[in-house]
């Protein structure tokens, strides 16, 4: 992932950009072969011009937009122009925070039957609350990929500090759980199977 930050905003300045770019090339002459990259502009619309810059210094390789298009104002034009500007794919919660909140199985659905071929053509990637409990629901619709982080919590021994320092108060941290990912993959190759014997 091109990213030079944390935050919710995908709002960058050209120094951020020209640091992004810079990373960038480092990572395509290590041999990195595929890239997550997304800017909106200020009001919340995709950044045709800095994406256009990272989908040409990252070419031929292929990059998928981040869920920076969560933030789009309107799903529909918002995938529509990521196609014209040669995105391969999108990651999306269906504009949700999650992917089990309402309406977003519906958005995504809704992408994957539009974008599914043709001179638009780009591949929607759920993300953001995607499960062994609700894959199925994705592969039946036609989605190719998904993406979950698979974690669990471990709570970590409360210990008391003398000062905060800046650092989270929280007792706990995340890691990708083995077990999860194997339950996903289980709950994927069955909906894959029952989808092709259909």
């Amino acid at each position: 992932m091109i990213r030079c930050r944390g935050g919710d905003d995908f709002y960058y300045s050209d120094y951020e950009m020209q640091h992004m770019l810079r990373d960038l090339k480092i990572f395509k002459d290590m041999g990195v072969d595929q890239f997550v990259f997304g800017a909106l502009t200020d009001n919340q619309e995709i950044d045709e011009s800095k994406c256009m810059r990272v989908l040409a210094a990252a070419s031929p390789n292929k990059v998928t937009f981040s869920r920076a298009f969560d933030h789009t104002r309107e799903s529909k034009r918002s995938a529509g122009i990521l196609a014209g500007l040669g995105f391969y794919r999108v990651l999306t919660s269906g504009q949700r925070e999650s992917v089990n909140e309402p309406g977003a199985v519906q958005i995504i659905s809704y992408l994957v039957t539009r974008h599914s071929s043709g001179s638009d053509e780009l591949i929607i990637m759920p993300g953001g609350g995607v499960n062994s409990g609700n894959v199925a629901a994705f592969i039946n619709m036609g989605c190719q990929i998904v993406h979950s982080t698979c974690r669990s919590a471990l709570q970590l021994p409360k210990i008391e500090r003398l000062n905060k320092l800046g650092v989270s108060d929280s007792n706990c941290v995340y890691f990708s759980d083995y077990d999860v990912v194997r339950e996903l993959k289980d709950a994927i190759m069955a909906a894959v199977h029952e989808k092709e014997t259909e």
